[in-house]
C-alpha cells in the first residue's frame, strides 16, 4: 500500500468542474480528504504552537542561535497574517536566529520592518 499526501489551496472539485484540473487524478487524489483551517483562521494559541515548532526546527538547522523568543518577538509573530503565514514566519524567524547568533533570545531588532501583521489573506 502506498500513501499520498497531497496539498493545494485551489478547491479542486472546483476546478474539474471548470476543466482546469483532471477529473482521474482528483479521484485518486480524494480518497481520504482532509481540510485544515488557515494559519490565520486559528486561535492566537495554535499560531503560538506553530511559532515554537518553526523555532525548534530551525534551531537544529541554526545551533548557534538563539535559543529563545523574547515576549515582543511572540507578540509580533503571532499578528502576522497573509497568504503564506506558516512561510514568511519561518523565515522570518530564520532570519533573525542568524542576525542573533550569540545572543540568549532573538529580540524584536533582529525582526524585519515588515514583519509586523500584514494585510488579511
Amino acid at each position: 500500500m502506498s500513501v499520498l499526501v497531497a496539498a493545494t489551496n485551489k478547491n479542486l472539485q472546483a476546478e474539474v468542474e471548470g476543466a482546469r484540473f483532471r477529473e482521474d487524478l482528483y479521484y485518486r487524489l480524494s480518497v481520504m480528504p482532509l481540510t485544515l483551517p488557515a494559519v490565520r483562521d486559528r486561535s492566537r494559541e495554535d499560531r503560538l504552537a506553530l511559532i515554537t515548532r518553526l523555532l525548534g526546527d530551525l534551531q537544529a538547522e541554526l545551533p548557534n542561535g538563539p535559543a529563545a523568543l523574547s515576549s515582543d518577538v511572540l507578540e509580533r509573530l503571532s499578528l502576522i497574517r497573509g497568504r503564506a503565514t506558516c512561510g514568511r514566519c519561518g523565515n522570518v524567524l530564520e532570519r533573525a536566529l542568524i542576525l542573533g547568533r550569540g545572543q540568549p533570545a532573538v529580540s524584536i531588532e533582529h525582526l524585519p520592518v515588515s514583519s509586523g501583521p500584514g494585510p488579511p489573506g
